[in-house]
Formats: C-alpha cells, structure tokens, sequence
C-alpha cells in the first residue's frame, strides 16, 4: 500500500524494463544455466555411483564424459565387468596405461550401479539435446537483437582464444590428479 503512495507522489524512480528481444534473450539463456547444472548434477552423481563401486576410472582419465570415457560407461552398462576387455577401449592417446586402465576399472560394480547409470546416461543425453535446441534459439534471438550477432561472434572468440594461447605455448590444463588433460 505504501508503494502505491509512493508511486503516486513521484517518489520511486523508474526502473529500467529491457526490450522484450531482450528478455527473451535472458530467459532463454537463463533455461539454459538452468538445464546445464542439472547435467553437472547428474554427472557427479555417476562419478558417485563409479566410487561407490569401486571403479577409481576419474582419476585415470581427464574427462569421464569424453570418448573414452562413455565408451568404458556404455560397456560396463552393456554388462562387461573384464577390467582388460574395459581398458582395451581407452583411447591409444589416453596418458594412462592400459594397466593403470585395468587397475582403475577392477572392483565390485554391480547391476544395480549399471542400472543407475544408465538412467543418468540417459537423463545427460536428453539434457544435451535440449542444450543444443537452446543454443540454437539463442543465436536466433541474437541474430534479431541488433548488434546481437556481432555479439556472439566476439562471445565465441572470446572463449576460444585462451584455450588456443595454452596450446601454442605448449601448456595443458591439468586435469584429476595432476595429469595433462
């Protein structure tokens, strides 16, 4: 109530409402944010699953989502426990031996651990899906902003360039336990 007095007095100054391209803008990057936490949610949560079990498979490899990474995640649903016939699917470029790949992936995974993966596997795939149906309405949005275009242009340049100084200079990023990535 007392606002409204306020208001009606001239007393509150305005705020300022962007252009609706511009909310809707927000909006959808918002969503978003949004849906890429719970993507980090659940794969965290398969990181817990694999501690739980036994399989020690992060510390080996940079990224368990990657390549190689999906692939030992997709076989150990599939039903193949072998931790030699597992490390036979790493990668030649992976840092770690396919001992240490071995020895990462012996130890106690169950059916129930492969079923929990999978309804996270396939909860991070939908995610994805959604993720790149939104990045593909955003630089829509962009594209009808004026200025927006150019914008992103200058966003994605801005993201790639320090990776691409790191790689001239001959620097990795160090990924789970001090290993190059």
């Amino acid at each position: 109530m007392w606002l409204c007095k306020l208001n009606e007095r001239g007393m509150l100054r305005r705020s300022f409402v962007p252009p609706e391209p511009v909310r809707d803008l927000r909006s959808l990057t918002r969503t978003r944010s949004r849906l890429a936490q719970d993507q980090v949610r659940h794969q965290n949560r398969v990181e817990k699953i694999l501690e739980d079990a036994l399989l020690k498979i992060s510390v080996v490899i940079s990224d368990l989502f990657g390549a190689s990474g999906r692939r030992f995640l997709d076989a150990l649903v599939a039903g193949e426990r072998s931790p030699k016939a597992l490390a036979a699917l790493g990668h030649p470029q992976l840092k770690a031996t396919p001992q240490q790949l071995a020895a990462a992936l012996t130890g106690r995974f169950r059916e129930v651990h492969a079923f929990e993966i999978a309804t996270h596997l396939r909860l991070i795939d939908a995610i994805n899906d959604e993720i790149a149906r939104l990045d593909a309405a955003i630089e829509q949005q962009l594209a009808s902003i004026p200025g927006g275009g150019a914008g992103l242009r200058q966003l994605r340049a801005d993201r790639r360039r320090p990776r691409a100084r790191l790689r001239q200079q001959g620097h990795a990023r160090p990924g789970p336990g001090g290993t190059p990535r």
